[in-house]
């Protein structure tokens, strides 16, 4: 049988207890660094992999990330629940990525911009 997973895109903020509570329920998590508008050396290196059940860098590239992931899904025997980001500032790609394997559950990667950028927002909601 497979196990359920959690994939979290840069999980840069709460990684640890995110994780522990996850694995607590009985989900496999697995972390996944993009590159992004941020220092990603100070990033990968303050991230808490022994937290994670897997941890892997994609390239930023959807459709090559989306093929790492599906290989990592399958490797892993793993059923993926959801994607979700970690970090507002990579938004557009967690969303894609949660698109190409869950569109049931996915937000549009078009407008991610709406739900990343806080004056995105407001303007949504004034007009």
């Amino acid at each position: 049988m497979k196990k359920q997973a959690i994939l979290v895109i840069n999980p840069f903020v709460s990684a640890s207890y995110f994780c522990q509570e996850a694995k607590r329920a009985g989900f496999f998590v697995i972390g996944a660094i993009t590159p992004g508008n941020y220092n990603e050396k100070l990033v990968t290196s303050r991230l808490p992999r022994q937290e994670f059940d897997h941890c892997i860098t994609l390239s930023g590239l959807i459709e090559e990330d989306v093929e790492v992931l599906q290989t990592e899904i399958e490797k892993f025997q793993l059923t993926l629940m959801i994607a979700m980001s970690g970090h507002e500032g990579t938004c557009r790609e967690a969303e894609a990525i949660c698109r190409a394997f869950l569109p049931q559950y996915s937000n549009d990667p078009l407008t991610s911009e709406w739900r990343c950028n806080k004056r995105s927002t407001n303007d949504r909601i004034r007009h």
